[in-house]
């Protein structure tokens, strides 16, 4: 198993590398998709210079080890920090170990097509919704002069692409205090909160 691991987990590095992932102004991106890369039941992301992987399947957690010291090798990054389905591992007779985390607990700073944010390893899912890249890319094409309003909007990806974009207004909305001041703290960043 830790063979063909490798070889999966190589082969994701290489893929990305080929669409240009990482570049300087994209440090934040969906490593390991899944069904995708043919690793089911694992998602990693990779948040600068931090990798937050997450697990979603019995294979994935009996394989942790293995896992975590090949996307050392392949990307380079030694900051892996691990989160697990619970209710999954239950459905499939598992209890989640519970792995001392690498990752600070802190927000670290990536970008994402030149937008900056401030990513939280410890946050909702992998910390960054790296998946809805093409989607904020997408907004920020479009969103000139329109007002935009970002439901649930965490750390404030669609809205900051819309006030970026020249939107006339933007409003982020979300039920987490914890996200809206994320979501703030990224306005700033990126030189908009005055929108």
């Amino acid at each position: 198993m830790p063979q063909l691991l490798d070889r999966r987990i190589r082969q994701a590095v290489q893929l990305r590398a080929d669409l240009g992932l990482p570049s300087a102004d994209t440090t934040v991106y969906r490593l390991i998709n899944s069904e995708g890369d043919r690793l089911s039941g694992l998602i990693v992301d990779v948040l600068g210079s931090h990798v937050v992987a997450v697990a979603s399947a019995a294979w994935v957690e009996l394989h942790r080890e293995a896992i975590t010291a090949a996307l050392v090798r392949e990307t380079g990054l030694t900051a892996v920090s691990w989160r697990s389905d619970a209710s999954m591992m239950k459905l499939e007779g598992l209890e989640p170990a519970e792995a001392p985390a690498t990752a600070p607990a802190e927000a670290v700073v990536v970008s994402e097509g030149g937008v900056k944010y401030l990513a939280d390893p410890g946050g909702q899912k992998t910390g960054f919704y790296a998946d809805q890249r093409d989607n904020r890319a997408f907004l920020r094409r479009c969103a000139a002069g329109k007002r935009v309003l970002d439901l649930c909007c965490y750390s404030g990806g669609f809205a900051l692409n819309a006030a970026l974009a020249g939107a006339s207004e933007v409003i982020g909305v979300d039920s987490s205090a914890a996200a809206i001041g994320l979501a703030r703290q990224n306005a700033d960043l990126n030189g908009v909160s005055d929108r």
